[in-house]
């Protein structure tokens, strides 16, 4: 139909002989030939996910929000970290000061040094997790964001008329298989 009036029709590769799971076999498929205007089909349905994606991206929105932590949550985590870390600098300084007074020995700061610094890299590892799951987070709400300004601007193009090869390219993008079975009813042998 769209390629200069001439109708396409569709059969198993299992016909001719030795191709799908039935030429493995032996055997010829029994599918009947497809002789329906599958490429209107597939496209209203494809037009109809791009008029209205709604669920799609409600189910895309609900798996995010389940499976990557919340910005503010991790930048509030990120700062409580970064307090810590700011008092332990505060300590370091406090035993360094008790060693030059004499209040302490060599031994005992060292001690306590070691401590902080083993305190500190605790955090230090902490924090950097945590500003990683914000990127992750971040590059996460950008995609999601690209996805719903590409899918305005699809809306806006199925207003007006998409050239064959748009239509193929979208097809390929959103479609990850079309599946036609063959059903006999009443000794007629129908694609469905």
């Amino acid at each position: 139909d769209h390629h200069g009036g001439v109708r396409a029709k569709y059969l198993c590769l299992g016909k001719h002989g030795r191709h799908g799971p039935y030429g493995a076999r032996g055997e010829r498929c029994p599918s009947v030939i497809v002789d329906v205007a599958l490429e209107d089909i597939v496209w209203d349905d494809v037009a109809g996910f791009l008029r209205d994606p709604g669920s799609v991206l409600d189910a895309i929105r609900h798996d995010r929000a389940q499976s990557v932590p919340n910005v503010d949550d991790l930048r509030s985590r990120l700062d409580d970290l970064e307090v810590v870390l700011s008092r332990y600098q505060a300590e370091r300084d406090v035993v360094i000061g008790l060693y030059r007074r004499g209040r302490i020995e060599i031994a005992a700061l060292d001690r306590q040094l070691d401590d902080i610094d083993q305190q500190e890299g605790i955090l230090k590892n902490e924090i950097e997790r945590i500003d990683s799951q914000l990127a992750v987070t971040q590059r996460a709400d950008e995609a999601e964001q690209g996805v719903e300004e590409l899918l305005s601007e699809l809306q806006n193009a199925l207003d007006g008329e998409l050239d064959w090869d748009v239509r193929r390219k979208l097809v390929e993008l959103l479609v990850s298989g079309i599946r036609v079975d063959t059903f006999e009813s009443n000794g007629v042998r129908d694609a469905v």
